[in-house]
């Protein structure tokens, strides 16, 4: 009999040891899992959480062997004091489930509170995952494929529309050789639907060679077709690019388009160029310069090589850019 009632009371004495150690682990993993999802510290938290993972799965298998093996019988004369020792464990499993289910709340409402939009990792993967989009740049060569190898690249996961509005501007740099190193731009339009979508689109070379975009940004639409992104896909298809940069002794260029812009009696660079590549230089102005204009430049030395303003137009010989004889007067 004293040795079944040792047996008993250690039967007891181990639940509580256990079920403390389950509740201890449980607390440590939510600990861990709302701190990841607060401030995304993976490397600071996955060795600890994977602990528990494997804590967890070792302890359930223990479980299931347990409940699969037949219990000792107990001799009758220790029916009551088993008794007494099932009360106590049934008390302590249930004061164990109530600490369990308030780590749970405790813990649910803070990972809940950490994906709710800005307040804390969580939020900005599950934004990623809802809105981020990455491509490869197959067309990596801006004298091969120019600016509509991109596009080509983009489209093939992301339908944009047709029409599309620039935000700010759209800005490229490239190597010597052509190589597109980085671009970034804003853009925005209607879907075939109505629909209004917005595309956040970065790239770097240094980084990675997919193209990422951020669908459903927040965007002020206007419209305003002085923004249309069109005239840069057109205007580039015809600039002499290799040609142009061939003048400057560097290794790094860019391109940059922000809708048409006003450049007021400024000549210092502008170009005209119609659709067939043919080009006219501004020496003087007679009217103001407005255009949707793609300058094509040395980042960081525009005050020693002045950027190349490309003006596309239809009317390449209507346009004064010298002075009339005063035979003409």
């Amino acid at each position: 009999m004293g040795k079944n009632k040792q047996i008993t009371k250690r039967g007891l004495i181990s639940s509580i040891v256990a079920s403390s150690i389950f509740t201890l682990v449980y607390w440590i993993s939510f600990y861990e899992l709302n701190t990841l999802c607060k401030f995304g510290r993976f490397k600071n938290n996955i060795t600890i959480l994977l602990g528990c993972m494997v804590f967890f799965l070792a302890w359930f298998i223990i479980l299931i062997i347990r409940i699969v093996k037949k219990p000792a019988a107990v001799p009758e004369q220790n029916v009551d004091i088993y008794k007494f020792y099932s009360r106590c464990k049934t008390i302590w499993t249930c004061t164990i489930i109530i600490v369990i289910v308030l780590i749970t709340c405790f813990y649910g409402v803070k990972i809940y509170h950490s994906a709710i939009n800005y307040n804390g990792k969580l939020s900005w993967f599950l934004s990623d995952l809802k809105n981020k989009r990455t491509v490869k740049l197959e067309h990596n060569n801006i004298y091969e494929s120019g600016i509509e190898g991109i596009f080509a690249d983009i489209n093939k996961k992301v339908h944009m529309p047709e029409k599309l509005y620039v935000v700010n501007n759209f800005s490229l740099k490239f190597h010597s050789n052509g190589q597109i190193t980085s671009f970034d731009t804003f853009l925005y339009g209607k879907n075939a639907k109505g629909e209004l979508g917005s595309y956040l689109i970065s790239y770097n070379s240094k980084n990675s060679g997919n193209i990422t975009i951020y669908l459903k940004g927040y965007v002020n639409p206007n419209y305003n077709d002085d923004k249309l992104l069109e005239p840069l896909i057109k205007t580039m298809k015809v600039i002499p690019l290799k040609k142009t940069v061939r003048n400057w002794p560097e290794k790094q260029y860019g391109i940059l388009y922000s809708g048409k812009r006003s450049f007021g009696y400024n000549t210092d660079g502008i170009v005209y160029i119609d659709s067939k590549g043919n080009t006219n230089s501004a020496v003087n102005a007679y009217s103001e310069i407005v255009g949707y204009i793609v300058s094509v430049f040395v980042p960081g030395k525009e005050s020693e090589y002045t950027p190349v303003r490309y003006n596309l137009t239809d009317y390449l010989n209507n346009i004064k850019t010298a002075e009339p004889s005063k035979d003409n007067k």
